[in-house]
């Protein structure tokens, strides 16, 4: 393609190559006569002409070009443009919503290039690895993984005999993405740091920064917080902001997520605050009602309830504005966890079993898991062993079946503290010997970090002194380590002063009650730097106990009234009544306590006299919650085509959106984003060019059933099947819709309105 006489032509083929779509149009427009072209160039000004068009969106008139330069080539025998031909009538067929007539020309362009005369030519590699991903797309969007996977290998066979980079850099991207969809975690990341040397040497800046987030994705997904933290900040390198909004406000999300686990708070309100003005730009309210729950997320994280719950019932509003069943479960979910840490048990009880419903209507099992998880706490709160053990076994059980390792890690640390708790000795060194398998399976060092927290438990629960021994330096090794998740350093620390208590009575060492000091202040640190409000109080009233001890009477009182001015700023309301009984009880030990420092009592003497074992035993058993990012995958439009392209059905999720007649334009075409080179961000937020839908298929003859919807692609499809399979197992129904349909090619009343409800119990 790179000799022509025609100096428009090489510039047009130059523009292309630089996705450069309208200035390469205005180009041929200017060649007014196309019969002074070569015959060569004029085939080349059909095929250009034709993908331009199809960029562009005009698929119609892309099909129309493509089926002219097939006349013209085969009447010229050219077979290379033959090839040509058939791929640009494949893509546009699909995009046209003709996913069946898609496939037979692409049998028919295998069946070409298995000529002589095909194989001949220099781009006849690269011309296979377009056939192969294709059909690799036709095949995923009607849901057949396998065999979407097969084509893809294909192509990626063809993409390494043509030396070509690009084709084996997409040929990577889209193996990451079937084996994502196909819950591949390892395989998908394996592929898309294989795309990721190639797509750096093209300089491919927009392809980049989407499969820098899609191996964020992964890593965060094996619990490797540092790798996908490094991994979503270089793809905000490669994005330009302004024409990638949206995706670029998803990223600043989950960046925001991974400091809020590993206990940045600061960091992950920053990014979520940046995040949240990107959404109100677009005015997007499904993706602004998710960063209000992060923001509650980070907010709850900081003990500072009322506000968390303000967030929360903020985001519950556009949820039920939005008619999003699924989303409003999440946050209901959310609230449960404000009222079972503000001690309201029941009412905690009932958020999350309405939560709970929802999911299992829904056949979500992750949310479901969650949900499970956050029961089994409660229960736990209520001392109620026996059954949040049962919570937390099913929830881990879930979390397996799910393969997602930073819940199964919490799901059994949780059993392990239960197990504790219930003295069952015996069990807790099951569960720990379960945890330090799969600890050994995965790379994570947040998991690595807890399994060996969960293992100085159980230890230091031991009689044997060897075993507290080594219970003690696990927990020194942790409080030493860099902070990976700030709440398991804190409870490695609280832990380790319970050990120095018991050391510090038997050896009556000062330089132990001065190293007890340096850890407590150490949280105090952790605390101010997180602005954990709670923990803050916890730690102010830990102080002054070890203020006591060491006649500091002063410093004593200046850490009650902190502590005691903090809890009213915050409003915590259940805390507040025993925040006055010990601020009370304190004070009145300090009067005793000035009586007894006259007597100089000995160090045993006043440990003996405090209450500071009892408010260390107490801060470390305070159970925190996992929380879960809002699933990410909302819906858009239902549709049913019959074969002709007649929709019989249709259903607007966003009722308040407007949208511009280009974009319903392009929906009822089919968009295809794997063809477009426009990859899916693995579990997130999908963006397309300008616009960021996803479109899936599944024909059902006489008709072809359409799903439009914005994020994760996995979920979407099941939920999409199950509905699918709703409206075809109900016997009567099915049969009306095909009676009706030959008769008068619309549908009755009575079956609109059945597939209306079918559309909210599974959608919403």
């Amino acid at each position: 393609m790179s000799s022509f006489k025609d100096s428009n032509m090489q510039l047009v083929a130059v523009y292309l190559q630089q996705g450069k779509n309208k200035e390469a149009l205005d180009i041929l427009s200017k060649i007014k006569d196309i019969d002074k072209l070569t015959t060569q160039e004029q085939l080349f000004y059909l095929l250009f002409k034709s993908k331009i068009k199809s960029n562009l969106g005009n698929y119609q008139e892309g099909l129309s070009l493509a089926e002219e330069l097939a006349q013209k080539s085969q009447e010229l025998e050219q077979h290379n443009f033959i090839l040509y031909s058939i791929l640009l009538r494949a893509e546009n067929l699909l995009r046209l919503n003709h996913p069946q007539e898609s496939l037979e020309v692409i049998k028919e362009g295998e069946e070409l290039a298995s000529s002589e005369v095909c194989q001949s030519y220099p781009d006849f590699f690269s011309q296979m690895v377009k056939l192969a991903q294709i059909k690799g797309s036709i095949y995923y969007m009607q849901g057949e993984a396998f065999e979407a996977l097969k084509a893809y290998q294909e192509g990626l066979e063809y993409a390494k005999k043509s030396e070509n980079k690009i084709d084996i850099a997409t040929s990577y991207v889209h193996l990451g993405i079937i084996n994502w969809g196909r819950r591949d975690v390892d395989k998908a990341l394996e592929y898309y740091l294989q795309a990721l040397p190639l797509l750096k040497e093209l300089d491919k800046r927009d392809d980049l920064g989407r499969v820098l987030s899609n191996i964020g994705t992964a890593y965060y997904t094996k619990g490797d917080l540092d790798q996908a933290l490094k991994h979503y900040e270089e793809s905000l390198d490669y994005l330009d902001r302004d024409s990638h909004k949206t995706e670029f406000a998803t990223i600043l999300n989950n960046i925001a997520s991974i400091h809020r686990v590993k206990g940045n708070l600061d960091l992950a309100l920053k990014n979520y605050q940046e995040s949240l003005g990107l959404f109100q730009e677009l005015e997007n309210k499904q993706y602004i009602a998710l960063i209000y729950n992060n923001l509650g997320l980070i907010y709850s994280s900081q003990g500072d309830w009322e506000k968390a719950l303000d967030y929360y019932n903020e985001g519950l509003a556009l949820m039920k504005e939005l008619e999003s069943k699924q989303n409003a479960g999440s946050l209901l979910n959310n609230i449960g966890n404000i009222h079972r840490m503000k001690g309201e048990l029941d009412i905690a009880l009932e958020k999350f079993k309405e939560s709970l419903q929802i999911w299992i209507e829904m056949v979500n099992k992750e949310f479901e898991a969650t949900t499970i998880l956050n029961i089994g706490k409660v229960y736990f709160h209520k001392a109620n062993v026996e059954i949040a053990q049962d919570y937390f076994e099913e929830s881990l059980s879930l979390y397996r079946e799910l393969g997602n390792n930073l819940n199964i890690a919490t799901s059994l640390y949780n059993l392990i503290l239960v197990t504790l708790a219930k003295r069952a000795y015996d069990q807790a060194l099951n569960y720990l010997q379960q945890f330090k398998e799969f600890n050994e399976q995965v790379e994570s060092s947040v998991i690595d970090q807890q399994y060996r927290l969960a293992k100085a438990l159980v230890l230091k629960s031991s009689e044997r002194s060897n075993e507290r021994v080594e219970a003690e330096k696990i927990l020194r090794e942790i409080t030493n380590e860099e902070i990976i998740n700030a709440e398991i350093t804190i409870q490695a620390i609280l832990n380790l002063c319970e050990f120095l208590l018991s050391k510090l009575k038997q050896s009556r060492d000062p330089k132990i009650l001065r190293e007890l000091e340096a850890y407590i202040d150490q949280v105090e640190d952790l605390a101010k730097k997180n602005n954990s409000f709670y923990l803050l109080v916890e730690t102010y009233w830990l102080q002054s106990q070890l203020a006591i001890i060491q006649f500091e009477v002063e410093k004593a009182k200046e850490c009650l009234q902190l502590a005691n001015e903090i809890a009213q700023e915050k409003k915590m309301n259940r805390l507040l009544k025993k925040i006055d009984t010990d601020y009370r009880f304190l004070h009145n030990q300090i009067e005793n306590w000035e009586e007894i420092f006259k007597k100089q009592p000995s160090l045993i003497d006043r440990l003996e006299k405090s209450h500071i074992e009892m408010f260390i035993v107490r801060m470390h058993k305070q159970q925190k919650e996992e929380l879960i990012d809002l699933p990410q995958e909302s819906p858009t439009f239902l549709f049913i085509f019959s074969e002709e392209g007649k929709p019989i059905y249709f259903k607007n999720f966003e009722k308040e959106m407007e949208y511009d007649d280009s974009l319903i334009s392009n929906f009822l075409v089919g968009i295809n984003s794997f063809i477009n080179n426009t990859y899916s961000t693995s579990g997130l937020i999908d963006h397309l060019e300008e616009k960021d839908y996803v479109l899936i298929f599944n024909a059902k003859k006489p008709f072809i059933f359409c799903y439009v919807f914005t994020g994760n692609s996995f979920p979407a499809m099941r939920r999409f099947d199950q509905f699918t399979q709703k409206v075809l197992s109900s016997e009567d129904l099915w049969e009306n819709i095909l009676e009706q349909y030959d008769t008068t090619q619309s549908l009755g009343t009575e079956e609109y309105q059945q597939i209306e409800q079918f559309a909210q119990e599974v959608f919403q």
